[in-house]
């Protein structure tokens, strides 16, 4: 930032005439260190604490800062030698380089306000070495400077060129550029700027305006040709939901004051919570969804509240699909995915994702007689929300009728023809890609089954199964977690087996065969009708296999050449362990 006499007409002289005089004093020190001639200063032998700050000054050729001190009014304050003062003293060529940046042919030309501000900048109260010196101090003039200690630097972009030179009442330290203190804060910086007018108007539409500038902040500003490189027009802009330029934004934002020279390479966590890289050693920031790195343009514009590095690029963050489903209204979703810790779990990988509306939320929560979403179990939270997810990026064009496993272990129904789920819930809109995978939305939110396998043979009233499994041992099998697929015989036909075997019951039966029967009925995985195919011959838990008919009806037939093929009555019955699909006839793993 430019100093010039209009930023300093109005600046108020607040500090007491000494204190002023000892600012003069430090200055007249600084400039007495550096000759006209030549950037290095070679300083005596360590005799200058006999002297005090201003006889260093003047001995040590300082001669632009012994200018601006007189012009001040200032001469021969620094030669109290009761005050003890830290100077950071700028040499002739800073001081040269300074008068030539803001149109002033000398000192002179300064109003004495801003120069008496500027020179009061540039000196601490008390003696302050280098280790002494913290990441910032606080200076005579109110403002604060900013050290990095490591880099050698104040504010970023001004070199130490020699440190602790020690007077009677003080320390000198050397540098190579005029610091000017702040007087604007960043947000006023970047009003004040047309070439920002882009970022000030899109902050002003997400009301980020007061929240930069009442914080502190380290602002990389993209430049409104950096919006128009980046193809963000006003009119794409537009198109963009406030929370997603908000993302935007507060990605180019860092929390506190951090300076060129306080930048390394590696990652950086910006205001939004997701982390920017950093490459320092050619100056550039690299977003998670740029494809090229960002040039930083220009850097330590410094303000009252923070600092600004200008970019000539704008830096985008991550887009996964929770951030999609912020950015497209799904609050309720978001609250239920956050509520039930998914958060993290829906941002990586590759998943596609069946959001629910927030009306689908309202009426999910109506039937259920919640009043919100936190009063939901979080167990059955997290079992209707992982309903909603299926491994994989499945775009609208990819999706085909059947039975598609989510995350849940259990199924939806997909007509792809209609673009309809589980027969009660549309696909509305489709194909929002995130980084991570592909958002479809619905209308109505999916609830998977709670009951297990054994439940709902109990609720069917298949109660011969029940019993068989019972007898056989089995039934606490089906209570538990796991992914089955079970073809449930109906009461008939285990009453048909019993009169064939002469037998009252599964009491009846050596238990070695009767286990062997059930099992034959079994397959270690979830299958569903979609699944099967013509001919199919699936291995069952028994370790047997059946054959599977496609006709007009779908049959099994079996290992007994006498016994009849059985016809699949009812399919694709879900349960929390797996999936039930009915029969009319026991099937059997050998001929008996």
């Amino acid at each position: 930032m430019k100093l010039n006499s209009k930023n300093y007409e109005d600046l108020k002289i607040t500090k007491t005439h000494k204190m002023t005089l000892a600012l003069l004093s430090v200055f007249l020190f600084t400039l007495g260190a550096c000759d006209d001639d030549d950037d290095d200063i070679n300083f005596l032998p360590p005799t200058t604490e006999d002297r005090n700050i201003a006889e260093v000054a003047a001995d040590e050729g300082f001669t632009s800062l012994i200018a601006a001190a007189e012009e001040a009014g200032l001469a021969g304050a620094l030669t109290d030698e009761s005050s003890e003062l830290t100077v950071f003293a700028p040499t002739n060529d800073a001081f040269a380089a300074f008068l030539s940046a803001n149109g002033w042919a000398d000192v002179t030309e300064i109003p004495d306000a801003a120069l008496e501000s500027v020179l009061q900048y540039h000196i601490l109260a008390g003696t302050k070495t280098s280790g002494e010196l913290m990441a910032s101090e606080e200076t005579l003039q109110g403002s604060s400077i900013f050290l990095n200690t490591t880099a050698l630097t104040v504010n970023g972009n001004t070199s130490i060129d020699a440190v602790d030179v020690d007077a009677s009442n003080g320390v000198i330290h050397v540098i190579d550029m005029v610091l000017t203190p702040p007087t604007e804060n960043i947000v006023d910086i970047a009003v004040a700027d047309e070439n920002f007018s882009t970022l000030v108007s899109l902050l002003q539409r997400v009301d980020l305006v007061d929240a930069v500038r009442d914080g502190e902040f380290t602002v990389f500003a993209p430049t409104n040709a950096a919006f128009e490189n980046a193809g963000i027009t006003a009119e794409v802009a537009a198109e963009l939901s406030d929370a997603e330029v908000a993302d935007i934004l507060t990605y180019h934002v860092l929390s506190g004051y951090a300076f060129s020279s306080d930048l390394v390479n590696g990652d950086i966590n910006m205001l939004n919570g997701e982390p920017l890289t950093v490459d320092a050693d050619n100056g550039t920031l690299q977003g998670a969804n740029n494809e090229n790195p960002v040039d930083i343009a220009s850097t330590d514009i410094l303000g009252t509240n923070g600092v600004i590095h200008v970019i000539d690029g704008v830096v985008l963050p991550p887009k996964t699909i929770v951030d999609q489903a912020v950015y497209n209204g799904f609050d309720s979703l978001v609250v239920a995915v956050e509520t039930a810790g998914l958060a993290e779990d829906l941002s990586g990988g590759e998943l596609t994702v069946f959001a629910p509306t927030n009306e689908a939320f309202r009426n999910l929560l109506s039937a259920l007689s919640y009043s919100q979403i936190s009063d939901i179990p979080s167990d059955l939270l997290t079992a209707v929300l992982t309903y909603h997810v299926v491994d994989g990026a499945v775009s609208s064009d990819m999706l085909s009728s059947g039975f598609v496993p989510t995350l849940n272990g259990q199924a939806i129904s997909v007509d792809a023809n209609n673009l309809i789920l589980n027969d009660n819930s549309n696909i509305i809109a489709v194909d929002v890609m995130a980084d991570n995978g592909i958002v479809h939305a619905i209308d109505a939110v999916l609830v998977p089954e709670t009951k297990t396998i054994a439940e709902i043979a109990t609720d069917a009233g298949l109660n011969r199964l029940v019993e068989a499994l019972t007898e056989a041992g089995l039934a606490e099998t089906f209570t538990m977690e796991g992914d089955y697929t079970v073809f449930a015989p109906s009461n008939a036909a285990f009453d048909a087996l019993y009169n064939a075997l002469g037998v009252s019951g599964p009491a009846d039966i050596d238990d070695a065969t009767l286990e062997a029967v059930l099992t034959y009925h079994v397959l270690g995985s979830r299958v569903y009708s979609s699944d099967l195919s013509d001919g199919i011959e699936p291995e069952t838990l028994q370790g047997g296999t059946f054959t599977v008919n496609i006709g007009s009806n779908v049959t099994i037939t079996d290992n007994d050449p006498d016994n009849a093929d059985a016809t699949v009555t009812a399919t694709d019955i879900q349960a929390t362990n797996g999936v039930v699909h009915t029969i009319d006839e026991i099937i059997l793993p050998v001929d008996i």
